[in-house]
């Protein structure tokens, strides 16, 4: 039996992340692997980042997942943003039903799932379930600490630009 893999993805805001993840995602396809999960692109009017989407990683459907608000509360789970409630859902049920798969990528688990176990939780039972060849979930650094014993992390790749979308093919025996 393989063993399971799962790899923890970070950086700080806004470096470049997601944007990764949409290179890699094809990589993967190109080799035959089913891939499945959620990225979750930033929205852009005149070069400012107004909100997120979220993506299907199985059908390619795209919704609006949450769009930035003026006044910016440090104490909620999810400062400066609101949330599409249904679309919110949406993404859990897509992460619900995303195992089992050869690869599952979740771009982001956040404060709002790891800390007040909320939003996609089946995002973190997915990850949990170890129904999948190879895991790459996008986790703040700040969170680390409160996935480090509770999960069989494989590895910690910290984000940098000249990662290559085939960075990950190690993980994986055909």
């Amino acid at each position: 039996m393989k063993k399971k893999k799962l790899v923890v993805l970070y950086g700080a805001r806004g470096n470049g992340k997601t944007t990764f993840l949409m290179k890699v995602v094809p990589h993967l396809i190109q080799q035959c692997y089913c891939v499945s999960g959620v990225i979750s692109p930033a929205i852009f009017k005149d070069n400012v980042k107004t909100g997120i989407n979220i993506r299907n990683l199985s059908t390619g459907e795209e919704r609006i997942l949450a769009i930035r608000r003026n006044n910016e509360n440090l104490q909620d789970a999810t400062p400066g943003y609101e949330f599409n409630e249904l679309n919110l859902l949406w993404g859990n049920e897509i992460l619900r039903d995303a195992v089992p798969t050869d690869i599952l990528i979740i771009d982001e688990l956040g404060p709002l799932e790891i800390k007040f176990q909320k939003g996609w939780q089946f995002g973190v039972e997915a990850v949990e379930s170890g129904n999948y060849d190879l895991c790459i979930v996008v986790l703040r650094e700040e969170l680390h600490t409160f996935v480090r014993d509770g999960w069989p992390i494989t590895d910690w790749v910290s984000f940098h630009p000249s990662l290559e979308p085939n960075c990950f093919d190690h993980y994986l025996s055909k």
